[in-house]
């Protein structure tokens, strides 16, 4: 399990927008406002949620216990999320993480990073 906390985190890492540089003041960008946010958790483990901002960011996943009522049943994930990069061009990642890691594909992820996630998932799965 810490493995894959390990792997989701580095994989969000990578994923993740560049950190903005800070802007002087006579730059500065409009609050951000929630367009849309939804959230629905069933009772047998299985969610979705979306939202969406202002600024183009929208995050929208669903996920399905592997062993629905079971009591911690693995959860299989699904979702994506986009932004606008500074370029004002929109950047979108799509993801799937189960209980054997975190796999994240987009335009500006090498493609080396989503085919080595896909083969250690698919290696810790054959394994179970």
């Amino acid at each position: 399990m810490k493995l894959i906390l390990l792997f989701t985190f580095v994989a969000l890492t990578v994923c993740a927008p560049p950190a903005s540089q800070p802007k002087s003041k006579t730059e500065e960008k409009p609050p951000v406002e929630i367009i849309e946010s939804t959230f629905d958790k069933n009772v047998d483990g299985s969610y979705t949620y979306r939202f969406e901002l202002s600024d183009g960011y929208v995050k929208e996943e669903k996920g399905v216990p592997v062993r629905p009522g079971e009591e911690n049943s693995p959860i299989d994930v699904t979702g994506f999320y986009r932004y606008i990069n500074e370029e004002g061009e929109p950047v979108e990642i799509h993801y799937t993480a189960n209980q054997y890691g975190f796999v994240p594909e987009g335009s500006n992820i090498q493609p080396e990073i989503t085919n080595n996630a896909r083969s250690l998932v698919e290696a810790k799965a054959s394994e179970a």
